[in-house]
């Protein structure tokens, strides 16, 4: 019997204020019930949601890539009709640079 222990992570990307109720379902039903699951196989299930983790004085573009990074290769992008805000001196939005990264394109623009 396998008595070693695993963690999953996985990043949930999208714009913040789109989505929500998807999100939410996602954290509320979906994920508790996987968790359950996993648990049986003796997996840890986190689920990554910054909607909660980054604060005003962070820079959230690089505090997104450095969790995409640490999820990978579990990535879960959940897009609507819009792109998002573009960081002063960027061309993409920081949801298209979490994508681009989950996906190992090169970030540098």
């Amino acid at each position: 019997m396998n008595t070693t222990w695993k963690t999953i992570r996985v990043f949930i990307s999208s714009k913040f204020k789109d989505m929500q109720a998807e999100r939410d379902h996602l954290v509320r039903s979906v994920f508790p019930r996987l968790r359950e699951e996993l648990l049986k196989r003796r997996i840890h299930f986190i689920d990554v949601d910054l909607r909660w983790g980054v604060t005003s004085e962070q820079d959230a573009l690089e505090v997104c890539r450095e969790i995409v990074d640490e999820c990978r290769p579990r990535f879960l992008c959940i897009l609507g009709g819009r792109y998002g805000s573009v960081p002063p001196g960027k061309t993409r939005s920081i949801t298209a640079d979490e994508v681009c990264l989950a996906l190992g394109d090169a970030i540098s623009e």
